[in-house]
């Protein structure tokens, strides 16, 4: 090998060096403005999947999706369309990313009253092919008035993406420059998925207008019901209550004017009718109460239980002369809530005790407090076996027979709605001739408490 050889040996290998180096610099440097690229790629989609997730309201996803792709592609127009599910066509969503200072006054004009059909225009081309679509130069061949008034604004490159949700197109991301853009696949694939993070805020919207549909419609069957019901009350209260009247006059009548015509059979069967008119009349009050109490509206206020239980007693003893009772409230006793509901509830808890406790002599019958706001009615009367527990609040089921204690069982059912409205709870705890215990409390309540002394009811 001569000395010639070997220099032009030894350049080539520095030429080829020199290339290698140069090569895996670009490669470097591509490398770095990828990573670049993608890292404001993921940035961008970032920024959209949490305003997606935090948005109020369409217009809002619609800003920030386009106010990010613009600036991620440095385009200065982004546009939205939404599709009109009445007949398909494009409308213009009125929401804008622009450049400040830009003079787009004639395009936005011509966007925001046109309407397109699918197939017609960028957002028709995209709803038609079902798909995102690059235009290097929009201007060309312009026919319609936008393509004119794009040319007139200077805006030429453009590229559009599909909002989707579940398959459906529901509106179009559209962007415009001010140059003549070459195609871009990648970008176009980062901003459809742009359109599937806005079209999350598109379903959740659907999904809250069909829940206000579905509360509207429950709202207004719920009217209906209590239309319904309201007649039914009025029915209740007036129709039926009539002939009870009559059947009642009618036997007293009977008793008075011939009581000496009839046998002792016929005026016991008078009674009994009579007996049986009075009891259907019991049981259409304490249907009708069950009723109002569930409807009426509550009027919360400070309630002076041991007042009112006291009042109550005294009441009931006086429809009861006959039947001593040892009645004994705690001093103190003080809740918030509807005074007339609670006045219902207290009523029926008590009658309930003294009806129960008609065998004592006396009867011992307390109301109390306990810690978290429990009030506490108690008596030593019948008391009733816990296998039958469920059925204690249960309308028309009664755990004792009717001739020995007489009654609609509504009362404890009537207790149990007034405390559910309040928000609370009820529950019972009984044995066997050795009295009941009647436990209620409401919602968020601290019952104040004092000191227990016995109060007569007389």
């Amino acid at each position: 090998m001569t000395g010639e050889e070997s220099v032009e040996g030894l350049e080539r290998r520095l030429q080829a060096e020199r290339e290698a180096r140069l090569e895996a610099e670009r490669t470097a440097e591509r490398a770095a403005r990828d990573g670049y690229q993608r890292e404001r790629e993921l940035a961008m989609l970032e920024i959209v999947a949490s305003a997606a997730n935090r948005a109020s309201s369409v217009q809002d996803a619609l800003q920030v999706a386009l106010d990010s792709v613009c600036e991620h592609v440095d385009w200065p127009v982004g546009h939205a369309f939404l599709v009109d599910r009445r007949d398909s066509s494009l409308r213009s969503a009125r929401v804008w990313s622009l450049r400040a200072g830009d003079d787009l006054a004639g395009f936005k004009q011509v966007s925001e009253t046109i309407r397109l059909e699918p197939g017609l225009g960028i957002p028709g081309h995209v709803v038609a092919q079902e798909a995102g679509i690059w235009l290097a130069d929009a201007t060309i061949d312009a026919r319609s008035a936008r393509q004119v008034a794009a040319a007139n604004a200077g805006l030429y490159g453009a590229f559009a993406a599909p909002i989707v949700v579940n398959e459906e197109i529901l509106g179009v991301l559209e962007f415009f420059s001010r140059q003549r853009e070459e195609p871009d696949e990648h970008t176009l694939d980062v901003v459809t998925v742009v359109g599937l993070q806005v079209g999350r805020v598109f379903e959740r919207q659907q999904m809250r207008e069909r829940l206000e549909r579905e509360v509207e419609r429950g709202t207004a069957d719920l009217d209906a019901a209590n239309s319904e019901l309201d007649a039914f009350c009025y029915s209740v209260s007036h129709d039926l209550r009539t002939p009870l009247r009559s059947i009642d006059s009618s036997i007293r009548a009977l008793l008075e004017g011939y009581r000496e015509a009839l046998d002792q059979d016929a005026r016991d069967y008078l009674d009994g009718i009579g007996a049986a008119s009075q009891r259907m009349r019991q049981l259409i009050d304490d249907v009708l109460t069950l009723l109002q109490v569930s409807r009426v509206d509550l009027e919360h206020e400070h309630v002076d239980l041991s007042t009112l239980a006291r009042q109550i007693g005294r009441d009931i003893a006086e429809v009861h002369p006959d039947h001593a009772v040892e009645f004994e409230v705690e001093d103190g006793l003080a809740v918030e809530g509807d005074a007339r509901l609670l006045t219902v509830l207290l009523s029926n808890l008590l009658e309930n005790s003294w009806k129960f406790s008609a065998g004592r002599a006396p009867a011992h019958v307390q109301v109390a407090g306990e810690r978290g706001g429990v009030v506490v009615v108690r008596d030593d009367g019948a008391g009733f076996d816990m296998e039958h527990a469920e059925n204690l609040f249960r309308a028309f089921q009664r755990l004792h027979p009717v001739d020995a204690y007489p009654g609609t069982g509504l009362g404890l059912a009537t207790a149990q709605r007034i405390v559910h409205r309040h928000g609370g709870q009820i529950w019972g705890e009984g044995e066997v001739d050795r009295g009941a215990t009647l436990r209620f409390s409401l919602s968020h309540e601290r019952l104040a408490q004092g000191t227990s002394r016995p109060s007569q009811p007389r």
